[in-house]
């Protein structure tokens, strides 16, 4: 049986009254496999059986802060009993990758902005008490905090830095030493965890607005600021709009925090490759990356 065939088989087996006229998969989750059904209906299984635990715990934190955000979210109708995928209405829209904002206009990019900015303020206001019972990584340090920074940084000596030039290394130090010198407050809240350029869907066409968020795998408990991290790629001028419609909890590097993760990108998925996490992006790519973003000034 291939893949296609047995992820029919289990929505079948789970929903008989579902009558399946079309299917194609789209593998480019790291944690799962997406299923397009008939065209209007998403379902997303897990690839392991470790992973079956984070989307159940993924799908009841959509279900609980739905009713705290403005912006649509998938609503799970499809859950088998042991939560091994689940399936939700298709919500309209492409993904909001930066190349399709370029011929849009200032005012329209303003109010995309100020939508993210309400969906970030709703997102980061709802209680942590409410959000701990499901987020899918509960610890109180997310993927960017300083620790956390600082064990990679003591990895990447012990592994990509042989591989890399005086220049290349010399840089990655710089901007750790820029990074840990920021203030860096206490405050945490419910994110995201990965507001990528695929996780963002609207309309270019017509209404010019989002239309959805998608993927709260990656949503873990910390500091605000990183849910700014992915927006730089749509320009300085973006992000700042956002940051001035944003209503959450602010403070004098909230940006520069928020930068830091989108110019170590590079780096860390080369550490994930020599690692062997799997990883869609090779080490040569990543490192080319890297060079790149060493040319950049940061504005801070």
């Amino acid at each position: 049986m291939n893949s296609l065939a047995m992820y029919r088989t289990k929505i079948e087996k789970s929903f008989p009254n579902l009558k399946i006229r079309s299917m194609r998969l789209n593998r480019q989750g790291w944690d799962h496999v997406v299923a397009v059904v008939n065209n209007r209906l998403i379902f997303r299984f897990a690839t392991e059986a470790r992973d079956i635990s984070l989307l159940q715990r993924e799908i009841k934190l959509v279900q609980s802060i739905q009713p705290h955000i403005s912006i649509p979210l998938p609503n799970y109708l499809y859950i088998p009993d042991n939560f091994s995928f689940g399936g939700y209405a298709m919500l309209p829209g492409r993904q909001m990758y930066s190349y399709l904002l370029r011929g849009i206009s200032l005012a329209h990019k303003t109010k995309i902005a100020k939508q993210l900015a309400r969906f970030l303020s709703e997102l980061h206001k709802i209680p942590l008490k409410k959000a701990q019972k499901y987020v899918v990584h509960p610890s109180l340090r997310s993927w960017w905090h300083p620790e956390l920074a600082r064990q990679r940084l003591i990895k990447m000596r012990r592994t990509i830095f042989k591989k890399l030039n005086r220049r290349e290394i010399d840089w990655i130090e710089h901007v750790h030493k820029w990074y840990f010198a920021l203030h860096h407050p206490k405050i945490q809240v419910l994110l995201h965890g990965d507001l990528a350029p695929d996780h963002i869907l609207f309309n270019p066409e017509e209404s010019k607005k989002i239309t959805g968020i998608i993927d709260f795998g990656d949503s873990e408990i910390g500091d605000p600021a990183q849910d700014f991290n992915c927006l730089w790629s749509y320009g300085k001028q973006f992000v700042e709009i956002v940051y001035a419609n944003y209503s959450g909890p602010k403070d004098k590097d909230f940006l520069a925090r928020s930068y830091f993760p989108h110019l170590m990108r590079p780096a860390q998925h080369m550490l994930e490759v020599i690692e062997q996490i799997t990883h869609p992006i090779s080490f040569e790519k990543s490192r080319a990356q890297l060079r790149r973003n060493m040319q950049w000034r940061i504005p801070f």
